[in-house]
């Protein structure tokens, strides 16, 4: 039976809500709510930022998967493997798609600046970045617009600033039958009722844009939003207002509770992050009274066998910037140090337990 001729905007939505329900695992089951409103975010382009969407989780934990029905459901999605940064440059510039990119962990940020730029400048739609480019007179310095969304995949992700500007789902390795059982046809969405993707995005297509901006202007619960998080979460926040005002679909509670769960873990810097892991290490360091940050950054890699994943000395350096630990200056290299008090009241205010 095709039913695709009894489809609505709504009953889209619905299904794109169901199916991630039926097909994915996700630690926290408000995350469903949170991708949803990602997607259907993709199709506007009026918003002043857009997170990017990270996909955190073991192996075989449904990333690669769930990348794969993003890029059936979001706007002009354009799926790869860390594609060359010059095809990446010129498939923003024509196509102005979604970019959808997985086994991020293969990909090192220190080794290619220019990729780094993109994922951290385009975030905005004035995002920018120069570009040497070689012409009939010789080279010229380009301008090359970057803004496009962004989902990528990765077992580890140690780019600050990446983080800094996205939104992290974190998955689970299902344990449901019929989760690991179900797969995603590239072309149906559902064989048995002549139900293709396509049908459904363009429905998704006629979410009405007016409408939107009227949602991210009257959310009276983003006064608890400022800056990069304002930035972040207004565009997510915006579509679970309109879906839950116009359309009667009830993703607010679970997204917007999501989000002051996020940004209050984020305020009190998440046992998980890289600086709390910083400072746990640094019990390990022959002399909290003088120390390098690539003595840190050693304690780091002792543990890691992919050298793709390995903890960079600028990146402890940033760390133990944020964390205002002090340092003087010894011949060009900076040498860190904080009182053996000071070290353990750090670790008391981030809940770091003794071992």
């Amino acid at each position: 039976m095709d039913e695709s001729k009894f489809l609505d905007c709504k009953k889209s939505i619905n299904l794109l809500r169901n199916y991630l329900e039926e097909h994915f695992e996700f630690k926290d089951k408000r995350e469903k709510e949170v991708v949803l409103c990602w997607i259907l975010g993709t199709y506007y382009r009026g918003f002043y930022a857009y997170p990017r969407l990270i996909l955190h989780g073991t192996k075989r934990a449904g990333k690669s998967k769930l990348l794969t029905f993003l890029s059936l459901t979001c706007r002009d999605a354009v799926y790869g493997i860390i594609p060359s940064v010059a095809a990446i440059f010129r498939v923003i510039e024509e196509l102005k798609p979604t970019l959808i990119m997985d086994e991020f962990n293969l990909f090192s940020i220190k080794d290619n600046p220019e990729l780094a730029a993109i994922l951290h400048a385009g975030y905005k739609p004035s995002g920018e970045v120069l570009r040497v480019e070689k012409n009939k007179n010789g080279y010229a310095l380009c301008r090359f617009p970057v803004f496009c969304p962004i989902a990528l995949a990765g077992l580890t992700i140690n780019d600050d600033q990446l983080l800094d500007r996205s939104i992290t789902i974190n998955m689970v390795r299902s344990t449901n039958e019929k989760i690991i059982s179900n797969r995603i046809d590239d072309i149906w969405f559902d064989k048995n009722k002549l139900l293709r993707w396509k049908t459904i995005t363009d429905k998704i297509k006629s979410v009405e844009h007016p409408d939107l901006q009227q949602c991210m202007n009257v959310i009276e619960e983003k006064q608890f939003l400022s800056g990069r998080d304002e930035e972040l979460w207004l565009p997510i926040l915006s579509v679970a207002k309109l879906l839950k005002d116009k359309y009667d679909i009830p993703v607010w509670d679970d997204v917007f509770d999501y989000c002051k769960v996020s940004l209050l873990a984020k305020t009190k810097e998440d046992l998980g992050s890289f600086d709390i892991k910083l400072i746990a290490k640094m019990k390990y360091l022959d002399s909290l009274s003088d120390f390098r940050a690539n003595e840190l950054a050693n304690l780091f890699n002792q543990d890691i066998t992919n050298v793709r994943e390995s903890v960079s000395t600028n990146s402890v350096g940033h760390a133990l910037k944020r964390l205002g630990i002090e340092f003087k200056n010894h011949s060009g290299i900076r040498h860190y140090y904080i009182s053996l008090e000071d070290y353990q009241k750090m670790r008391k205010k981030y809940g770091i337990e003794d071992d």
